[in-house]
């Protein structure tokens, strides 16, 4: 059996198409413009999308020029006016730089007017002064005028500045020697004050002398006299005025070197004769070169001893401590030092801040200041101590000598050689002969066996033997 063949013929009912024919033409032409649309509407497309992006980035970049156009005129507007602000303060800064000096100039010269007339009214004032004292002076030391009249007439002359307050205290001073009573003296006086208080100190060391001679000579009671008549007006001038004019006005009374200078002077003034009356009140006052004389009358011990508690460095702290210790020696002169007292003077002549401290010329001078205070301390206790006020120094002659043994080799004391009339050591050793208790003599017994101590066996000796005051 044969497979059938498909039929290859042509439809004879389909109509055949030409491709020639003019239907077609009209076709395929139809068919070109609608491509040839295409095309072109692609074409506008992209150029309307590129034209598009070109145009964006024309006005981003044309945005961004004129920000950074609009940045750049704020800066420099920022500029400027920072500039012109900066100008302004410049320019303020040099009118008011011109105004100062115009008023620092107007100033001078009104300054320089004010002292040339104050210069002129000084010298004329002067004149005047000198044409007045001229008249004045000679009433003032005429002896044959009535002595009241010659005091006030002084007095009328310190308050008009026609004399000097420190010339005006010396006439005055003068005028009271001669009979010018003290209550008018007094009055007088405070009138010169406080320029007038050193001429008041130099007056009375003249006679600060001459009591200390009396006291040495006769006793603390005989010089008496010379402190009711000079020492109780000088006193009273000088404590009235510091309540008057106030504690600054006298600030040289805690100047250790004034009051080292004047120290006499101010004993013979300040040494209380009535112990209860003064010496507490004096204990307390503001005024150091007031208050020593209160603490050494009322005998406190505890505040004596800060008060030299000081170090001995310099030459104010030195002379001021031999001040007060030579104060010290003239009121107990008589040998009634105190119970206690005896401790402060031993701590002083025990002092050995200086031993160590170079050779150069100054200080070589202040170590020899420092060894006198040294002496004189120990000096003051031979004179005025018996066996029973020298106890209480007993420890710090101890303590001292023990530390000098202790360190074999040392030069750890002063080196008397050639100098045993001013002999610290020989001193010290006598006030442990007057104690005699079992350890001083003890520290002798060890003292006589010590090779550094070869120039001093015959004082130890003498300060071994028995004494017949205990």
């Amino acid at each position: 059996m044969s497979k059938t063949e498909p039929d290859s013929k042509p439809d004879q009912n389909k109509p055949s198409r030409d491709p020639d024919s003019f239907q077609n033409k009209v076709a395929l032409l139809v068919l070109d413009k609608i491509v040839i649309g295409a095309i072109i509407g692609a074409a506008f497309l992209v150029y309307d999308n590129i034209k598009d992006k070109s145009d964006r980035e024309e006005r981003e970049l044309l945005q961004k020029n004129q920000n950074a156009f609009s940045l750049e005129i704020q800066s420099l507007q920022q500029k400027f006016a920072k500039d012109l602000d900066n100008n302004r303060l410049v320019y303020e800064k040099i009118e008011k730089d011109k105004q100062r000096e115009f008023e620092k100039e107007r100033e001078k010269k009104d300054l320089d007017f004010k002292k040339a007339a104050n210069e002129s009214e000084r010298i004329k004032l002067e004149f005047e002064r000198s044409s007045l004292g001229k008249e004045i002076w000679p009433i003032i030391t005429d002896s044959t005028k009535n002595i009241f009249t010659r005091g006030y007439t002084l007095r009328s002359a310190i308050l008009t500045q026609v004399i000097d307050k420190g010339v005006g205290f010396d006439v005055a001073f003068r005028l009271y020697k001669e009979g010018l009573p003290e209550e008018d003296f007094i009055r007088i006086s405070k009138s010169c004050m406080p320029e007038g208080f050193e001429s008041l100190l130099e007056n009375s060391r003249k006679i600060a002398r001459e009591y200390v001679d009396i006291v040495y000579k006769d006793g603390a009671l005989s010089g008496y006299a010379l402190t009711k008549k000079y020492g109780s007006p000088l006193r009273r001038i000088i404590l009235e005025s510091v309540n008057e004019q106030g504690v600054k006005e006298f600030s040289q009374l805690n100047d250790l070197e004034f009051i080292s200078k004047h120290m006499y002077s101010l004993f013979l003034i300040f040494h209380p004769t009535d112990e209860n009356k003064y010496g507490a009140s004096f204990s307390k006052h503001e005024l150091r070169g007031i208050r020593i004389f209160g603490l050494i009358s009322q005998l406190s011990i505890k505040e004596l001893t800060k008060e030299l508690s000081i170090r001995y460095d310099n030459k104010s702290n030195i002379d001021y401590t031999r001040a007060v210790i030579g104060i010290m020696s003239l009121k107990f002169h008589d040998g009634i030092m105190p119970d206690g007292f005896s401790f402060i003077v031993a701590k002083v002549a025990t002092d050995l801040s200086l031993l160590h401290f170079g050779d150069e010329p100054d200080v070589s001078e202040l170590r020899l200041n420092h060894y006198m205070m040294c002496w004189e301390a120990a000096s003051f206790l031979v004179e005025s101590c018996d066996r029973v006020r020298a106890l209480p120094a007993s420890s710090v002659l101890l303590n001292y000598f023990d530390n000098i043994l202790k360190t074999p080799g040392e030069n750890n004391f002063y080196s008397e050689e050639g100098n045993r009339d001013l002999s610290i050591m020989g001193d010290l050793i006598k006030v442990l002969g007057k104690i005699q208790s079992r350890d001083t003599i003890e520290m002798l017994e060890r003292l006589l066996k010590e090779p550094r101590f070869n120039g001093y066996e015959s004082q130890i000796q003498e300060a071994l033997k028995p004494k017949n005051d205990h």
